[in-house]
């Protein structure tokens, strides 16, 4: 449905469409981030010391209100306890405080001791209202988007559940066979909770739907599923490619390269998930493949999942194609309009033979004119209906997956159809040696391995985990950055730091990258935006802080940023809590198979990471998480393809 029917201002429509929120159901979509629970309100005796950690509502009678050059202070009481409410440098809140003053009142927010008066406070609180029943609720809280007030974002969302009624739904015989709340009962839960127990079946809801949308598709894709093309290759010229690169392929690799094209000039179409550990060069196999799709005239798209990584595959690709001669282009969200449009025009006129890309390439917009092959990096962070996008536009191309995640082959089956065709690369080039792991709980001992290494001459990372606020054992990137600083500081030690977030710029995270890449930053502290794309040789050390957040696959992914070069380097994982099992099987592996079966142990039924950390794809974990249900919906789809009338519905609707 589109935004236009909310009839918000032009700006405040571009600024959710710059959040990629742009239809109701995109905004139906996007979840709370957290939700705060004032449901049970606390006296200000019981407030402490639960207040200090976490945010709490409070009912009191506003006994006084007063200002300073910078503050105003607004007293409460109940059962004869006192506590101020303070706000800072927001002098209009007296007026609102002048009409509440001697009425009950909610407020809602962390606890904190004056440190001149020793006495209790709440700093700018969340909330403060006598409209007492509005807070002593279930509020959800969402990731801000930019230029748009919490209270603009939430009408915004109001107004979307006004439409929840519209939205497509699974027939009553599955919402009563499997007991879950209707759609629109789950979209109303979850922005506008009445219960902890209703706002689990509405989650429950959408995790039912990613399973069955998920298992619909790789269903669809083997019933449709063509295994012969006639894009077929005949000028296969490796050897004239393998003697222009700088270093010889390993036994793998080699391996992997000759069967695909064997299969394309057999006429047997390609569908491949190439495996393979971190740096054993699943990139130049991609290479030669599109190289030798170029010299029989047809056009090839590596699609990436960030800019970084992107930018990083344009610019090792054009240092070999150039030799051969080969039109490569790159194409991001961030293209300048006028770029955009001639590169669309080149590309669609045949005069691109290789484009590097992100999301972009799936654009409906972007027309090849005579695309013969599209690989997907790191495929695990793209959705399946953007996975398969190129594919239904472009019925006979081959398709090949690469993932440094590695799964089980009956995994793989699941998640890409019975069809796919397994190359895992086990090799490592030759000259790389094993990153030495380490962990530790004591944050300076991590970063002394850092200054030897400067020291040395060589380079490094320092890696934070995402946050989320009140989460006080981890800190943000601007937080360690200054802390280590210091640190160096107070030894006396000259060390170019830099650092790198999400929040930034692309432009300004690309220049950084390119000042540490060029020798130019000693240290470079960033959270896992680095996971992929950054290939600096010379960094032989990282410390990841709060370690035991993320999921082992994801470790091994950043720990793959080191040793990339000749010289020994080292991981150090920094956790406050020892002897962590997933830890130790990081220092004691070096494998990435290995480390993905540990980690797919370590995950039982039911047990879900936090998804953006965990290093697999949110599919894999739901079908790992829920395999009763799995096989289930599995049965469902069959029956619904066996009666012409349900399976009519299910091809029209759109879940």
């Amino acid at each position: 449905m589109e935004l236009s029917l909310l009839d918000l201002p032009k700006t405040k429509e571009n600024q959710l469409i710059r959040k990629n929120l742009d239809s109701i159901e995109d905004i139906l979509e996007f979840l709370p981030k957290e939700y705060y629970d004032f449901t049970e309100p606390y006296s200000i005796k019981t407030s402490v010391p639960k207040g200090f950690d976490e945010n709490i509502a409070i009912i009191g009678k506003l006994k006084s209100i007063r200002m300073t050059p910078k503050t105003v202070v607004a007293t409460i009481t109940n059962s004869q306890r006192l506590l101020d409410i303070v706000f800072i440098n927001q002098d209009y809140r007296y007026a609102d405080l002048y009409r509440m003053e001697q009425k009950d009142i909610i407020v809602c927010g962390k606890i904190s001791i004056n440190p001149y008066t020793k006495k209790y406070q709440m700093v700018n609180p969340m909330y403060i209202s006598e409209n007492i029943e509005k807070y002593k609720k279930i509020i959800p809280r969402y990731v801000k988007v930019k230029g748009m007030s919490v209270v603009y974002f939430n009408d915004v969302m109001k107004k979307c559940l006004d439409y929840v009624h519209d939205l497509d739904d699974f027939d009553s015989s599955i919402i009563n066979k499997y007991k879950i709340m209707t759609r629109s009962e789950a979209y109303n839960e979850i922005h506008n909770p009445t219960s902890h127990q209703n706002l689990k079946r509405a989650y429950n809801r959408l995790t039912f739907d990613k399973l069955f949308n998920y298992l619909w598709l790789t269903n669809e894709k083997d019933r449709n599923n063509i295994t012969n093309t006639d894009i077929k290759i005949k000028k296969v010229n490796l050897r004239e490619k393998l003697n222009i690169l700088p270093f010889p392929l390993t036994g793998d690799q080699e391996k992997t390269v000759k069967s695909i094209l064997s299969k394309m000039k057999s006429g047997e179409k390609v569908q491949g998930l190439i495996q393979g550990d971190v740096g054993c060069g699943k990139t130049i196999v991609a290479f030669l493949l599109m190289f030798i799709m170029a010299d029989n005239g047809y056009q090839s798209v590596l699609i990436a999942p960030t800019q970084t990584l992107a930018n990083q595959h344009y610019l090792d690709i054009i240092e070999y194609s150039e030799k051969f001669g080969y039109n490569v282009d790159f194409l991001t969200g961030t293209t300048r309009a006028s770029e955009k449009k001639k590169i669309l025009k080149k590309l669609e006129n045949g005069k691109i033979d290789i484009l590097i890309s992100t999301h972009a390439g799936f654009s409906p917009s972007v027309k090849y004119n005579n695309l013969g092959l599209k690989i997907i990096d790191e495929e695990h962070r793209f959705g399946v209906r953007q996975r398969e996008s190129l594919s239904k536009r472009y019925k006979n191309i081959h398709s090949i997956s690469m993932s440094a995640t590695p799964i089980p082959r009956s995994l793989a089956l699941i998640s890409h159809g019975k069809n796919i065709e397994i190359y895992n690369i086990l090799e490592l080039p030759k000259g790389r040696q094993k990153v030495e792991t380490e962990v530790t709980t004591d944050t300076e001992e991590a970063y002394e391995h850092i200054i030897r290494e400067v020291e040395k001459g060589h380079q490094a990372y320092i890696i934070c985990p995402l946050i989320d606020e009140g989460k006080v054992e981890a800190k943000n990137v601007r937080d360690t950055r200054i802390d280590f600083e210091k640190y160096v500081s107070s030894l006396g030690l000259n060390i170019k730091v830099s650092s790198i977030s999400g929040d930034m710029k692309q432009e300004k995270i690309d220049e950084v990258i390119e000042n540490f890449n060029d020798g130019n930053i000693d240290v470079l502290v960033s959270t896992t935006i680095v996971e992929v794309g950054v290939n600096v040789p010379n960094a032989t050390a990282m410390v990841i802080l709060s370690s035991e957040r993320f999921g082992l696959s994801q470790l091994h992914q950043l720990r793959g940023r080191v040793g990339r070069g000749k010289d020994k380097s080292y991981c150090i994982l920094v956790s406050p809590k020892e002897g962590l099992e997933r830890l130790n099987i990081m220092k004691n592996s070096s494998s990435g198979f290995d480390i993905s079966k540990e980690d797919l142990k370590l995950r039982g039924p039911g047990e879900l990471l936090g998804l953006k950390q965990s290093g697999q794809s949110e599919e894999l974990m739901l079908i790992l998480s829920y395999p009763k249900l799995v096989n289930s919906i599995k049965e469902e789809i069959e029956k619904i393809y066996e009666d012409e009338n349900r399976l009519e519905y299910y091809k029209k609707i759109k879940m």
